[in-house]
């Protein structure tokens, strides 16, 4: 299994998980699998939010997998499973860097996650901004060896 990305998704407010990023992130799961490490945040939340997208874009796309924050083997194998990894917090980051990822300044981060923004064909309505609540500015992770 090969993801494009493993992002953390925080609550954002009030409580509910960012729709931007998640939105973003499913529209790039077309193009292969995204990895999302749900941290306060559950299935169902995440669900909600993707309802109206979801029912636009075609079903056989990669789409998205959920990991629970507290699952480690599951942590472990996201992380081993690609090269681009956004983190909301230090839990994660540290996890990140255990797995060989190197600190990047968020503005950088965001550089990398172009396959988040960018137009997928047909399925795609409009571009997508990301907008993070201050609570849930990132830190780009980029595999530094590997």
């Amino acid at each position: 299994m090969h993801a494009l990305a493993v992002l953390e998704i925080i609550p954002g407010n009030p409580g509910s998980p960012c729709i931007d990023l998640l939105c973003a992130a499913y529209r790039a799961s077309a193009q292969g699998l995204i990895i999302l490490v749900l941290h306060d945040v559950s299935p169902r939340a995440v669900d909600n939010a993707l309802d109206d997208l979801v029912r636009r874009m075609p079903l056989g796309i990669p789409g998205l997998r959920y990991v629970d924050i507290r699952s480690g083997e599951a942590i472990g194998e996201a992380l081993r499973s690609t090269d681009l990894v956004l983190a909301a917090t230090r839990e994660f980051r540290s996890w990140a860097e255990a797995f060989g990822f190197s600190r990047r300044d968020g503005r950088t981060g965001f550089a990398g996650l172009e396959i988040l923004v960018r137009p997928v064909g047909r399925f795609e309505d409009r571009p997508v901004a990301l907008s993070l609540s201050p609570l849930q500015t990132p830190v780009g992770l980029t595999v530094s060896a590997h």
